[in-house]
């Protein structure tokens, strides 16, 4: 009779499990279903600018974005507000890497918008053997480098499957999860390192695949601060966060090794924000009641809201 249950139990989640992917959609990541920006980080000089490397991959259809740095400082929404270069593309793959001295770990996220839930992932990668970008060398040593899934304080889940170690030319390592609790929100976290020597070696890992699953139907509760009365206006946008990030100007640029690329600066980044439009009826154009789906215009005119 434990047997039964076990097995009984073991069949339901699997059952879940597959039930929660299908009524899920899918996206993969790779280098050429996205587009990949580099950036300008403005309090330090990043090596891996002048070597090619990339800060940030956007895929080119669904507002997905993969975002690297060296430090874990975030945005309001999560959004990493000082994204370093350690994304690369060996023309089909991205490969992450991480630096050495100062900055021995590669943090990563992965976000959709507000609204969306990410139901599970399945992540394919490797370690080639040693690698050259630009004038910097990656993968000299054999260490094994550790990639996975973090919580948001950057620490490995306690669950194996969700971070893997490998080594130069050891063939590949997955790690995968399943949402169970609508517990993985629309901002994923992962971290890259060196279980050995982290600090004196700079290493590469290449995403032979990763299939992401995911949801546009997550509960996206606004938070909102009412202004009370307003005077002398018949309207106001409150501003709230998307969990989006605004890069500024994308145009080139040039680091302190008088290197010049297309990239955004680090110091723009920001939260992209909507707004939330409160008004009186008699501000409304061409006089109707504003419903959101006519497309009549709000004036701001003189007026008062309470």
């Amino acid at each position: 009779m434990k047997q039964y249950r076990l097995l009984l139990s073991a069949l339901l989640l699997l059952v879940f499990a597959v039930t929660n992917k299908t009524q899920a959609q899918n996206v993969t990541i790779k280098a050429t279903n996205g587009s990949m920006i580099a950036a300008l980080v403005t309090d330090y000089n990043d090596p891996f600018f002048q070597a090619g490397g990339f800060a940030t991959w956007q895929h080119k259809q669904l507002s997905m974005v993969m975002t690297a740095s060296d430090e874990v400082g975030r945005t309001s929404s999560g959004q990493f507000s000082n994204p370093a270069n350690n994304l690369f593309s060996d023309g089909t793959h991205i490969q992450i890497s991480k630096g050495l001295g100062q900055h021995p770990t590669c943090y990563l996220s992965i976000s959709l918008p507000s609204g969306y839930r990410f139901e599970g992932y399945t992540i394919t990668f490797s370690k080639p053997n040693e690698v050259t970008k630009g004038s910097v060398t990656f993968n000299s040593e054999n260490d094994a480098t550790r990639f996975g899934e973090t919580d948001s304080d950057f620490e490995y889940f306690s669950n194996t499957e969700t971070y893997a170690d490998a080594s130069k030319g050891g063939g590949t390592q997955t790690i995968t999860r399943t949402n169970m609790n609508n517990d993985m929100g629309n901002v994923l976290y992962f971290k890259m390192l060196n279980t050995e020597n982290n600090s004196s070696n700079r290493s590469l890992i290449t995403i032979e695949s990763a299939e992401f699953y995911f949801t546009a139907e997550a509960d996206y509760a606004v938070n909102l601060t009412t202004p009370g009365e307003v005077m002398c206006v018949s309207a106001i946008d409150i501003p709230f966060a998307t969990s989006k990030v605004d890069y500024g100007s994308i145009e080139r640029r040039t680091d302190g090794n008088n290197a010049s690329r297309i990239a955004y600066s680090s110091a723009n980044v920001k939260d992209l924000t909507a707004n939330f439009t409160m008004y009186e009826a008699a501000s409304v154009k061409p006089g109707t009641d504003f419903d959101g789906s006519t497309g009549t215009v709000v004036d701001y005119k003189t007026g008062s809201i309470s």
